[in-house]
């Protein structure tokens, strides 16, 4: 009966054994990871799932991301939400260029990487959620990676000063329903680029303003859903004072 075990959490757990228990479960296919800080190594016997692990969630974990990583198959989702400094963040893209089957990646957090170019793998993409301390932290950002995975996602969760930069490369995006805006760490003119680029899109369905926006953005986005009536905006978090974003 335990072999059939589909989805397990582990919640707080800071021993490894735990790993060497999970991996006897020969079925399952979810595994998520609750505040358990363990070293890069330490999730090895991992390897033992790859042919069955669909979906790999780490939440509110530090210290290392798995080094193991890059075997495993992951058919569905990896979503990395961190707290503190990762140490080995660069495993994370030499991970994409495995994974080719992923079709949900969500990263979140303190990690401080930007987009990897190994994302252009990921053929069978369809939602990407991509917000991280890189875009903070650096002036010198780029457009998001090119590739086919821009014609397969649906779903696009990025800081708006990256958005901002990327709109060329966006065009591809011939199947986006879903856009979501991060504009903790942008400027004004990044937001309202983006939103002029929205207007524009005719496959856009869902609109989202995440955390802080600004009442001009409020007014350009209202102006947005008088234009496009079947476009859903909604605002999440709180607005900013007069004048600043």
């Amino acid at each position: 009966m335990v072999a059939r075990v589909a989805h397990v959490v582990c919640e707080a757990y800071y021993h490894e054994c735990i790993l060497l228990q999970v991996r006897a479960l020969s079925n399952l296919a979810q595994l998520t990871f609750v505040e358990s800080f363990f070293k890069a190594t330490d999730y090895n016997p991992l390897q033992q799932l790859s042919s069955s692990l669909r979906r790999l969630e780490l939440f509110r974990t530090s210290s290392a991301l798995p080094a193991v990583l890059p075997q495993l198959t992951l058919r569905e989702a990896l979503v990395i939400r961190t707290v503190g400094k990762i140490a080995n963040s660069e495993v994370l893209g030499a991970s994409l260029a495995a994974l080719t089957r992923l079709t949900c990646l969500e990263v979140d957090g303190s990690i401080d990487v930007a987009l990897p170019a190994e994302l252009n793998a990921l053929s069978r993409l369809q939602r990407l959620s991509w917000n991280t301390a890189f875009e903070c932290a650096h002036a010198q950002l780029v457009p998001v990676p090119g590739g086919a995975w821009l014609r397969s996602v649906v779903s696009l969760r990025l800081p708006a000063v990256v958005l901002a930069l990327s709109l060329q490369r966006l065009a591809m995006a011939g199947q986006l329903e879903e856009l979501q805006l991060e504009l903790s760490c942008s400027k004004a003119a990044d937001a309202h680029t983006v939103l002029s680029w929205a207007a524009q899109q005719d496959s856009l369905r869902r609109l989202e303003l995440s955390h802080l926006w600004a009442a001009d953005l409020v007014n350009d986005a209202l102006l947005l859903q008088r234009h496009r009536p079947s476009l859903s905006i909604e605002f999440v978090g709180r607005p900013m004072l007069p004048g600043r974003l």
